[in-house]
């Protein structure tokens, strides 16, 4: 009787598996590639670097994988609601839904019922492969993140250089706020096509929003063009339009989103004052609470020299009393002024399995190609 209901839940297990890999390969459709394109000896980071020359073809990457994202993170969901975890209990926990069991009762054929598996004792072999899918999905999403930071930072390379040049005004100048803007609605619109969830496209844009601001704040410490009023009005009119894309995001996906740009916020709203001279040492340290003294300092510094306009006075003090603090600062911690992007995308299993649920999956079809496949009936029934 035991080594009867092994083979049940063995044979429940690979009926996933199957079905998993057949909806895998079926939507992982076949690249487009150019003349010149892929051969089977390059690797994926070669594939990626070809991508780069060609955006329908990194649209297509993108795309596919965002799938492979989502299917990826629906097996980790099924696996943790069908395992057992108190392996102490003796008493069969109650049933829970999966997306490839159906009921064979009569009443199934005509309506949703609530559909039903037996949950399986957790053992080594389950937790390991549940890890790494979870290490699996990781990477991908690193993957995802750094091609995104890419697309993005061309755009902020342009809008620096912009900046730098002085010629903010310009209208193509402009449209580098646009094109990062209609970039992350490419992107949002692909994860919400592949039912990518929640919390994955929450990491990746969080990722996306930190690198912007580690590309702002470090382009005011590093190019004194930067530090301009100009320059601060240029990239605030940047900033108010992705808080306008955050705001249409909705709080699904944006959360607090926007906080990520902090210390570049902050820094630009100090940028945007005519009237330097005037700002007292505690308004000073209220506006740019975010950043450090000795980036207080370099910015306060490089901004009063850009202004042609600046009548120095209390301002100078100021300036001065950063300057004691950023040196004591400086020699008690080795910190760079430079902020550090991090690419590192991390998260649990419990994170991710309780992000989802299993009304989630409800009104979820199978494959249209999986009908004439007898082994799949179940699927239909």
């Amino acid at each position: 009787m035991q080594d009867k209901d092994n083979n049940d839940l063995m044979a429940y297990w690979l009926s996933n598996a199957s079905t998993l890999l057949f909806l895998l390969h079926k939507t992982h459709q076949p690249l487009t590639l150019p003349p010149t394109g892929f051969h089977s000896s390059q690797s994926p980071e070669d594939d990626l670097a070809e991508a780069e020359h060609d955006p329908e073809l990194q649209d297509q990457i993108d795309n596919q994988m965002a799938c492979w994202l989502s299917c990826a993170s629906t097996f980790v969901f099924l696996i943790r609601k069908s395992l057992k975890l108190d392996s102490a209990a003796s008493i069969q926990k109650p049933m829970s839904p999966t997306l490839f069991r159906s009921s064979t009762s009569p009443k199934a054929e005509t309506e949703a019922t609530p559909i039903e598996v037996q949950h399986v004792e957790a053992k080594y072999p389950a937790l390991l492969f549940e890890l790494l899918l979870t290490e699996y999905i990781e990477k991908m999403c690193g993957i995802i993140s750094d091609n995104s930071k890419k697309e993005v930072g061309s755009f902020l390379s342009s809008s620096i250089q912009a900046s730098k040049s002085g010629i903010q005004e310009h209208h193509s100048s402009k449209n580098h706020w646009h094109g990062i803007v209609d970039y992350l609605n490419t992107l949002l619109k692909t994860f919400e096509a592949n039912f990518v969830p929640t919390i994955i496209v929450k990491k990746i844009l969080t990722q996306i929003f930190s690198y912007i601001n580690v590309q702002l704040f470090n382009s005011f410490l590093l190019y004194p063009e930067c530090c301009s009023i100009a320059n601060g009005r240029y990239v605030n009119e940047g900033l108010a339009e992705l808080k306008l894309w955050c705001r249409e995001a909705t709080e699904k996906y944006a959360g607090s989103l926007f906080d990520e740009l902090n210390h570049v916020r902050q820094a630009t709203q100090f940028l945007i004052i005519r009237s330097k001279w005037e700002i007292s040492y505690k308004r000073i340290n209220n506006l740019c609470s975010i950043l450090s003294v000795s980036q207080l300092h370099k910015i306060c510094t490089t901004a009063c020299f850009q202004d042609k306009n600046y009548l120095g006075g209390g301002f100078d003090e100021v300036i001065a009393s950063l300057a004691i603090q950023a040196e004591d600062h400086n020699n008690a911690s080795s910190d760079s002024l430079l902020l550090k992007d991090s690419s590192s995308i991390h998260f649990s299993v419990d994170d991710l399995a309780d992000s989802l649920r299993v009304e989630d999956f409800a009104n979820v079809n199978p494959a249209i190609g999986l009908a004439k496949y007898p082994g799949f009936e179940f699927l239909y029934n």
